[in-house]
């Protein structure tokens, strides 16, 4: 694939988030779990993302999968994760809470003042 054919498709890319995502109601709030199972936007989304990346070497990110660092894995967090983060947060320990979602007690408290923080920022606009 060409460089005209590749900025061809990150066009096709931008115009459909800029377009079909803008109006969206889960736009900004943090819900890529339905955009990646239930949105058909997401889904033409994830066919032209797989054109580009055919012939890339696939490399861990710290954004879509998970990477080992001295004995650690670090994660994505995910939104059932981030729900009962939420939910549990006040009812538990933070240990308990690092045992259950497989975290480090840092990674949790760090997370839920993340969540709190975004959720205020919501509230405001």
């Amino acid at each position: 694939m060409d460089r005209t054919e590749k900025r061809r498709i990150r066009q096709k890319i931008h115009n459909l988030l800029d377009i079909e995502c803008k109006g969206c109601e889960f736009n900004g709030k943090n819900q890529n779990g339905i955009c990646n199972t239930q949105c058909p936007v997401g889904e033409r989304l994830r066919s032209l993302s797989k054109v580009l990346f055919q012939n890339i070497e696939k490399q861990p990110s710290i954004f879509n999968e998970s990477i080992t660092l001295e004995g650690l894995t670090r994660k994505p967090w995910t939104v059932e994760e981030d729900f009962y983060l939420l939910n549990h947060f006040h009812l538990v320990t933070c240990d308990h809470l690092a045992k259950k979602l497989d975290r480090t007690p840092v990674a949790v408290n760090q997370r839920y003042k993340t969540l709190i923080r975004e959720q205020k920022k919501e509230k405001v606009q």
